[in-house]
């Protein structure tokens, strides 16, 4: 019986200091949670503070901008619009590389070079979208450049037809003056916006080959672009752009 009672204190003694030090690991774990908690707390709301900050500031410089433009002009209003459409496609992807400046270059030259060569604005927002998503400098594997991504040899061609010797293919307004002359061409050339669409990704000799049944199909690529474009066109279309 007393050897039973050593054994039970011993056992009771053992619980008790397992128990007791489970507790104090348990509370120095917990002390430490609390204190990451209030430092990812604080981060975020330094982050959150930085980034209103910065809003503030892309405000305040649009509003600037928008200050010096007559207000009843309509040109104005759509450029506008089409801006705000960038900075939130933008603000989705998480990143911006371009400034206020470039932004509405883009915007202005979307709209000018819409009229001027009668392909909707959705139409140019949604190629740019797929080819370069808004990267000025993009330049693909195929060597095609800029915002709307058009090769060295293209835009050569374009050039004698709009009677523009001089142009740079990284300058925003050169570059979508010449993706949507490109477009209206294409379409133009085959009597159809999807088969413009198609031309514009794999060229116009293979969208005569498929037509010729030369070819069974189109590449994967321009299939899978043409589904993009237009996806990306209803979207803008349905944001009311044009």
């Amino acid at each position: 019986m007393k050897k039973f009672s050593v054994i039970l204190v011993f056992f009771v003694t053992t619980l008790s200091s397992f128990f007791v030090w489970s507790y104090f690991r348990f509370s120095k774990k917990l002390a430490s949670l609390e204190r990451e908690n209030r430092e990812i707390s604080s981060n975020l709301i330094e982050t959150h503070a930085e980034l209103q900050t910065e809003l503030f500031k892309f405000k305040e410089n649009l509003s600037i901008i928008d200050a010096s433009i007559d207000p009843e002009n309509k040109k104005w209003a759509r450029i506008k619009q089409v801006r705000k459409l960038i900075v939130e496609s933008l603000k989705y992807q998480g990143k911006n590389d371009l400034t206020i400046k470039e932004i509405t270059e883009i915007s202005s030259s979307v709209v000018d070079f819409s009229e001027e060569n009668d392909v909707s604005i959705s139409l140019i927002l949604a190629i740019i979208t797929t080819e370069s998503n808004f990267h000025v400098r993009a330049i693909s594997k195929s060597n095609a450049r800029g915002l709307m991504q058009i090769l060295p040899s293209t835009a050569i061609e374009i050039s004698t037809d709009v009677g523009k010797r001089n142009f740079n293919l990284f300058k925003i307004r050169d570059n979508v003056q010449f993706g949507s002359y490109y477009l209206w061409k294409m379409i133009n050339m085959f009597g159809d916006q999807n088969l413009g669409i198609s031309a514009y990704n794999c060229g116009p000799v293979c969208v005569k080959k498929v037509q010729s049944g030369e070819y069974s199909k189109y590449p994967d690529e321009t299939i899978d672009y043409l589904k993009k474009v237009n996806e990306r066109i209803l979207k803008y279309d349905n944001l009311g752009v044009n």
